[in-house]
């Protein structure tokens, strides 16, 4: 099998101003750091930084508004989606009418070429009630165009803190699509009583995109750390 194409998503760094300054009983530069080191150690090609990067009060005005962007990875296309709700209330996402426009046109411009969709929001239920309050609005306007495109093999997220997984069957007997969530670099959603122990750990994803169309990823934590007790 021909080498992958190797991506590291790092998502929800929640970097402050100031470098010594905690969040919620953590420093979120000392966690990212350590993140950090541990991700390149994995030598990937790239890496994939899917939102809440840091304070919206220490980003210059508009820094999180974004056309949509596809990247050629060679056997792969990625596909970047801006999720941003300006004045959203509860922190929820949304795509607006020229994104999924655009979305529809790019899938149709290389309907043979696997490809991988990154945004901030989730676009799925994780089933954690206040939390899908927060998710995209009008998913159901992005998986029509996902459930039509069949060679979108994964879309990945951030936003929920979680390691999630989600398979969403398509019509017409197409192959499914995967939805990933990832773990923030900082703090972690409070995990289930069957998740593992090391879920409140700070962590990153990891994809390997192979030429054949196939792919593997998964969730790389740090080792264990008292600090990383607290959870949201």
């Amino acid at each position: 099998m021909s080498l992958p194409i190797v991506l590291a998503q790092i998502s929800d760094t929640h970097l402050l101003a100031k470098r010594s300054a905690q969040l919620r009983g953590c420093n979120p530069w000392q966690s990212f750091q350590a993140v950090l080191q541990q991700v390149m150690q994995a030598q990937p090609n790239g890496l994939l930084l899917t939102g809440d990067l840091a304070a919206p009060s220490h980003l210059p005005h508009n820094s999180q508004a974004s056309v949509p962007q596809a990247v050629d990875l060679g056997a792969w296309q990625l596909l970047l989606l801006s999720s941003v709700l300006p004045n959203a209330q509860f922190g929820e996402g949304y795509l607006t009418a020229a994104t999924l426009r655009w979305l529809q046109a790019t899938l149709q411009s290389e309907p043979n070429k696997p490809t991988l969709v990154a945004l901030h929001h989730h676009p799925v239920p994780i089933n954690i009630d206040w939390v899908d309050q927060m998710q995209v609005q009008n998913a159901s306007d992005l998986l029509m165009i996902l459930d039509a495109s069949s060679q979108v093999k994964l879309v990945t997220f951030g936003h929920i803190h979680l390691n999630f997984h989600h398979q969403r069957s398509r019509p017409n007997a197409q192959p499914p699509v995967s939805f990933y969530g990832c773990p923030s670099t900082h703090l972690q959603l409070t995990p289930t009583a069957t998740s593992p122990k090391s879920s409140h750990l700070p962590g990153f994803r990891l994809f390997h995109l192979y030429p054949d169309g196939t792919y593997q990823t998964q969730v790389q934590r740090l080792a264990s750390d008292d600090c990383f007790k607290a959870r949201i």
